[in-house]
């Protein structure tokens, strides 16, 4: 194991070794949940994205639902909760779309993307540190804005190219 070097309600920062090559390097590993992402598909074939207020880099990113995977929860269930959770909508149906690593160099944080079909109303659930607004967007409108840079978010990006793949 690590030498734990930082350590907070969200985030594990170590120090780790590794012999390479018969070399002994150290690396900084970072501990965080694993997040699960979903992609609302309404009645009428738009998409159901979040603006939301990101505190970090003081702005608005346009992003599908996503959130955590709580301590003893499995993706699926957390994709459920936090779509919910936001959006104040359940899925009929959510199917595993992908998963992925975000940066393997570093962590063993995992993506997991579920496409949401048959939306139903539901409770909304705001954590005290959001700030939401939403967009029904037609998918060729979340492709343009993709390309122009409007929608920055990776997991958003990650999410959509992944959907039009599948269509």
């Amino acid at each position: 194991m690590g030498r734990t070097v930082y350590k907070d309600n969200w985030l594990t920062v170590e120090k780790v070794g590794f012999k390479i090559n018969g070399k002994k390097v150290e690396y900084t590993k970072t501990t965080e949940a694993d997040v699960a992402v979903v992609v609302p598909i309404l009645w009428d074939g738009k998409l159901l994205l979040e603006k939301q207020f990101r505190h970090i880099i003081n702005k608005d990113l346009i992003e599908f639902p996503a959130g955590h995977v709580e301590k003893g929860e499995n993706p699926l269930k957390a994709a459920r909760r936090e779509l919910e959770e936001e959006t104040g909508m359940k899925a009929g149906k959510m199917k595993l779309m992908f998963e992925e690593y975000s940066n393997p160099g570093m962590a063993k944080r995992r993506f997991y993307y579920f496409l949401a079909t048959g939306l139903k109303d539901g409770n909304m659930q705001w954590d005290e540190t959001e700030k939401i607004g939403f967009l029904k967007l037609a998918p060729q409108t979340v492709e343009k804005m993709i390309k122009s840079g409007e929608i920055e978010d990776h997991k958003t990006i990650s999410a959509y190219l992944y959907y039009k793949l599948l269509k």
